[in-house]
């Protein structure tokens, strides 16, 4: 509820075109996998078990990063914790899990979950996470409000203005709801990436 409210203020404020939050923000260093299953497939022995990389999203990211749907929907503030559970993959997982078939209705669960189902509805891009040159991997989003274990998110602002330019405004707004709330690692993108290449 405190990232919607947040993501609401900080949207109407000049010049931002679209925001978002996420656990992990790409080439930050910080990619967390677990295994997966998928529905109808028999249980794949202990060293072919596939894997995915953990990614949990606020809606308004995909628009705010420009990642392309390739197919299906993005998340909306209706995949809430009272709707069905669901994900969206990106095309290398989709490739790996669903060679010959539509990944999209699939039903798909991390290894951990044992009847924690979630349901396909988006593919998206492939999105550089670790490192620049990297291959690479199977990644699975699932929506911040049906994923309430995190806690920690990176919220990330485009901006048709100087991305630091607007920093000032957005912490006003952090501060408005929450004085005491820690802040850290204002950047804009460019500069992430200037990190992880360097």
């Amino acid at each position: 509820a405190f990232y919607r409210q947040l993501l609401e203020r900080v949207s109407a404020l000049p010049g931002v075109e679209a925001a978002g939050a996420i656990n992990h923000l790409p080439l930050s260093g910080d990619v967390w996998t677990n295994d997966v299953a998928v529905e109808g497939r028999p249980e794949a022995p202990p060293d072919r078990v596939p894997s995915a990389v953990i990614r949990v999203i606020q809606p308004g990211y995909l628009p705010a990063m420009r990642i392309q749907l390739h197919a299906g929907r993005d998340f909306t503030d209706r995949d809430d914790e009272k709707a069905s559970k669901v994900a969206i993959v990106n095309e290398t997982m989709a490739r790996h899990l669903w060679p010959d078939e539509n990944p999209i209705g699939r039903h798909v669960r991390w290894s951990r979950n044992r009847n924690d189902w979630l349901t396909v509805v988006g593919v998206i891009r492939d999105v550089r996470q670790y490192e620049w040159a990297g291959q690479i991997q199977n990644e699975m989003y699932q929506p911040l409000a049906q994923s309430a274990a995190w806690s920690s998110m990176t919220l990330v602002i485009r901006t048709a203005q100087q991305p630091l330019a607007l920093a000032g405004a957005v912490e006003a707004e952090i501060r408005a709801m929450d004085h005491d709330l820690p802040l850290s690692h204002v950047s804009s993108m460019e500069q992430v990436v200037a990190n992880a290449v360097w």
